[in-house]
């Protein structure tokens, strides 16, 4: 179980603390009474994670003429060229040297992908990969090739997406939920012996993926399973996640479930 390098716990007594704090040394023994007489209640948010390899990948390539570091503007690539192909098909045959079948790739183009960039960018069409059963040893592999391909040809890959997913989603949101559950009763377990407390049963249990922060520095996969961290496209004209060339190939979600847990005086 991963974990972020942070933790939220929250604390809910009731109103003998204030008390306590107020009358300081000299509280009586009969407010100290009054304090174990009605139990409190400690919340802990728990976090937990799944992981399993991925059964599906889409591979992003956004290709372009090599002024696109400077040099006069070229037409739109994947427009018809004199030998009846287009600019990206060198990519596409690389990818074929490498079993990509021709059904796995649909190439891109659109004005809109090389506006983008700005005013006076040359043409950029947009490799768009579907492989089954992929590792990363193979997605690697792939965009190897497909940069080969670009270089012979005086093309330049300048932006690659990659996303991970799987057809069925339960069983890996169930196993992050209960990981996220299990560490909840651990850290109430820690929190309420150093406060010399026993803990009670559970009264309250929330989802707190969200409220945990875990969101934060990333998106919510929109088409991806519950609790899937999403993170950012950076290069301009894709719509996945920049390809991080040594990430594992494989679907990770996270949980938070906040537990409230019913205390009493040790």
């Amino acid at each position: 179980m991963s974990r972020p390098g942070f933790r939220r716990f929250g604390l809910k007594t009731i109103a003998f603390a204030v008390a306590a704090m107020l009358a300081g040394p000299g509280l009586t023994a009969a407010a100290a009474t009054m304090q174990t007489a009605e139990p409190g209640t400690l919340t802990v948010t728990g976090f937990g994670s799944a992981s399993v390899p991925a059964e599906t990948v889409a591979i992003q390539i956004l290709v372009s003429p090599a002024d696109y570091f400077g040099g006069p503007p070229t037409e739109l690539a994947g427009t018809p060229s004199a030998d009846g192909g287009d600019t990206a098909s060198p990519v596409v045959e690389a990818l074929r040297g490498v079993d990509v079948p021709d059904d796995a790739v649909q190439v891109v183009t659109s004005p809109a992908l090389a506006s983008s960039f700005g005013p006076g960018t040359p043409g950029t069409a947009r490799l768009d990969i579907t492989l089954d059963g992929a590792d990363l040893a193979r997605v690697n592999e792939v965009i190897e090739a497909a940069g080969t391909g670009a270089n012979e040809a005086g093309l330049v890959i300048i932006g690659v997406g990659v996303d991970y997913s799987v057809a069925d989603c339960s069983a890996l949101t169930r196993q992050a939920r209960e990981a996220a559950i299990a560490d909840a009763q651990a850290q109430a377990d820690v929190q309420a012996e150093l406060l010399g407390l026993t803990r009670g049963e559970i009264v309250s249990s929330e989802d707190a993926l969200s409220e945990a922060g875990l969101l934060y520095g990333g998106s919510q996969a929109l088409d991806g399973c519950p609790g899937e961290i999403g993170g950012f496209a950076v290069s301009q004209g894709l719509t996945l996640t920049q390809f991080d060339p040594t990430a594992p190939a494989e679907v990770e979600v996270f949980a938070a479930v906040n537990l409230t847990f019913a205390i009493e005086g040790a």
